[in-house]
């Protein structure tokens, strides 16, 4: 079993698959990171839209870089995962503030959004080895740019999710548009293609990756 996984309103939503290309998947939204793992404790590879590895002061991600490279004019879809050291700020201005003092500059508008979810993730996988071996950073923007034809349309467009719904229709899919209350069509999509990079055979940067200082790697595969 596989899983991808991507954070929403609701909490966390997790597609389930034998393999990839899958001839069946299953749908499920969990309220905190630590259901997700509970539920996808059988799976071998759980891939998630969300930083694993952190940087910690004015270091930047080679991954987060690279990655950028790779979409070209959809860089800013690449939000540079914040110094763990932010992750203990509770207001959006003691994160910038955070964020400033250690790097030199502030955070993109939306990273403060995702703050808790980050933390969440972080603090499972300190917590347990088991998560830590299975849990691996995938981006769907740049899984999407590697199954599709160049970098997709906007998610948050009509025309974004029907190009991405035509590239699961290449494999048979059809993830569906309405899951959950705070779970949108995007979400559900996201999640979905992150079982395409559960083969970990696509990942920047390549070969062995720096590690953050909880031994995690900062690497992002697609």
């Amino acid at each position: 079993m596989i899983a991808g996984v991507d954070g929403c309103r609701a909490g966390w939503v997790v597609a389930s698959a034998e393999a990839w290309p899958a001839a069946e998947v299953r749908w499920e939204v969990c309220r905190a990171f630590a259901d997700v793992l509970r539920m996808a404790a059988d799976c071998a590879a759980i891939m998630v839209d969300m930083p694993v590895g952190l940087p910690r002061g004015s270091e930047r991600r080679r991954c987060d870089e690279e990655a950028r490279a790779l979409l070209g004019p959809a860089w800013t879809r690449v939000f540079p995962a914040p110094p763990r050291e932010c992750l203990r700020a509770s207001t959006p201005r003691q994160f910038q503030r955070l964020h400033r003092e250690l790097t030199g500059a502030g955070a993109t508008l939306p990273l403060w959004g995702i703050v808790r979810k980050i933390r969440e993730v972080d603090e499972a996988l300190a917590n347990s080895r088991r998560a830590a071996e299975k849990v691996h950073e995938f981006h769907p923007e740049l899984t999407w740019l590697r199954l599709g034809s160049g970098p997709a349309p906007s998610k948050h467009t009509a025309d974004g999710i029907a190009w991405r719904e035509a590239v699961l229709a290449r494999f048979g899919l059809a993830a569906p548009r309405k899951l959950a209350r705070g779970v949108k069509a995007d979400d559900v999509l996201d999640a979905t293609i992150g079982l395409a990079a559960a083969g970990l055979d696509h990942c920047i940067p390549a070969g062995p990756p720096p590690r953050d200082d909880h031994g995690l790697p900062m690497r992002i595969y697609y």
